[in-house]
């Protein structure tokens, strides 16, 4: 069985791929395989190549690249607000060199910002038009699902409050359900994987709290130009139409 974790950046997909790999799943990252075309899955095992929707390489590129006929592909959303914070902190201060880029928001090394007001932070952030990372958008992540299966995901009905839903061999998952990733694919496929682990959160400074903080309290999410995409996320994964974008923001600050 092959499976592929296709997704956005920032939606779970660590976690889903470690759950596989404590199930001594064959996990591999597409750097691996792109790297070597003469591998060979093992036919013994179930395999999970992850893969992000990115600039360089389209899933479609990938598939033909790699001959793969993935029996499952994963792919997850999430809240655009948690996308856009969550990627602009990983790599401030973190230079990414094995991902084909270097992002353009990456100060340098973080003792040298330690003298910054929140401020120099927030002010950097909203310098950037955030719809031009395609590894953030799960709108790209879509379109390049459908440019292989002809399947529009925008166009099918999801639970809201399930979380999850099924089209043919996709599977669209919620962030925030990632945990029961594996009984889904078990029910599914009449596994006996074991959902072992919880969800980790990661450990975030005071530094990342205070940014997200400040962020989601200004109106940024409400009147730049990525409000129609973080609009409808929020509406057909996260809120009913009757809600509008400002009051499911306020229902985030919350909590």
């Amino acid at each position: 069985m092959i499976i592929i974790l296709f997704t956005p950046y920032k939606t779970g997909s660590t976690n889903i791929f470690f759950k596989f790999k404590e199930n001594n799943c064959n996990c591999i990252y597409e750097e691996e395989l792109l790297n070597n075309l003469n591998f060979s899955l093992p036919s013994d095992k179930i395999s999970v190549i992850k893969m992000h929707s990115k600039d360089k390489f389209s899933l479609k590129y990938k598939l033909d690249k790699l001959k793969l006929e993935p029996d499952l592909i994963i792919t997850c959303v999430r809240n655009l607000d948690e996308i856009y914070i969550s990627g602009y902190y990983q790599n401030l201060f973190l230079k990414v060199s094995n991902d084909y880029v270097t992002y353009p928001y990456h100060l340098g090394k973080k003792e040298e910002y330690k003298e910054k007001k929140l401020d120099f932070f927030i002010d950097h952030f909203k310098s950037f038009d955030w719809t031009l990372f395609k590894h953030l958008s799960v709108d790209e992540n879509f379109k390049q699902i459908e440019e292989c299966y002809n399947i529009n995901l925008w166009e099918k009905n999801f639970d809201i409050e399930k979380g999850y839903e099924f089209y043919d061999n996709i599977l669209l998952i919620k962030c925030e359900n990632v945990d029961s990733i594996i009984d889904i694919v078990n029910n599914k496929f009449n596994l006996k994987l074991e959902n072992k682990s919880k969800f980790k959160r990661e450990t975030v400074d005071e530094l990342y709290k205070n940014i997200k903080k400040e962020i989601l309290n200004s109106t940024l999410f409400c009147n730049l130009k990525y409000y129609i995409e973080f609009k409808k996320v929020n509406e057909k994964f996260y809120y009913s139409s009757i809600f509008s974008v400002k009051d499911s923001i306020e229902n985030k600050k919350k909590y």
